[in-house]
């Protein structure tokens, strides 16, 4: 009978603690930019607000799947889930360091050409610290996607190789019999012959 146990692939002995680390720092992006939504919404913060969220749902599905419960273990779902973090991470670190780029230039130039209070230079100043913040933990975080990216590839060409799927191997001679067995198929007329 077949095993109904799915079939966990053997990570890294660090990927577990890697994945820790990876939902710790997806918090700590849902902190800092929950305090940012407050003061101004943007596509940028409200993507990385999404993608922490995603990224801290995944990784604790990933540490539980490679803990305890291997019957939460899908290897395909797994990849895809990785693939969807590390595009979303790539997307939202970009999006929110043009806002960064766009929200201190804006700043510098408006103070420039007008007479803006010193209140207004410090809250965008600090608004603008705490995003390039935010953006670096972002860049962390799509490294860390990156990694299990790699460890993905890395352990479906161990599994493959360890199945020898792929690989061509040499087979003995096959021996074939006749399927029915040979009759004679020499010609014989239904006349009698004369002698």
């Amino acid at each position: 009978m077949a095993n109904r146990r799915p079939d966990v692939l053997e990570y890294p002995t660090g990927t577990t603690v890697l994945r820790i680390f990876q939902a710790i720092l997806s918090v700590i992006i849902i902190i800092v930019v929950s305090f940012t939504v407050g003061a101004g919404i943007f596509a940028g913060n409200g993507l990385m607000l999404f993608t922490s969220s995603a990224t801290l749902a995944i990784s604790l599905w990933m540490i539980m799947a490679h803990i305890s419960l291997a019957y939460l273990y899908n290897y395909w779902a797994g990849l895809s889930v990785d693939i969807f973090l590390l595009v979303f991470w790539i997307i939202s670190v970009a999006v929110l360091a043009s806002q960064t780029a766009f929200l201190w230039g804006a700043s510098n130039d408006i103070c420039r050409e007008q007479d803006c209070p010193d209140a207004f230079k410090d809250a965008t100043q600090f608004s603008g610290y705490i995003f390039a913040a935010i953006v670096g933990l972002g860049g962390i975080e799509f490294i860390f996607s990156c990694v299990f990216l790699i460890f993905h590839g890395i352990m479906t060409f161990r599994q493959r190789r360890y199945n020898r799927i792929g690989i061509n191997i040499e087979s003995g001679p096959v021996e074939t019999y006749p399927k029915h067995p040979q009759e004679p198929t020499e010609y014989h007329h239904l006349a009698p012959e004369r002698t």
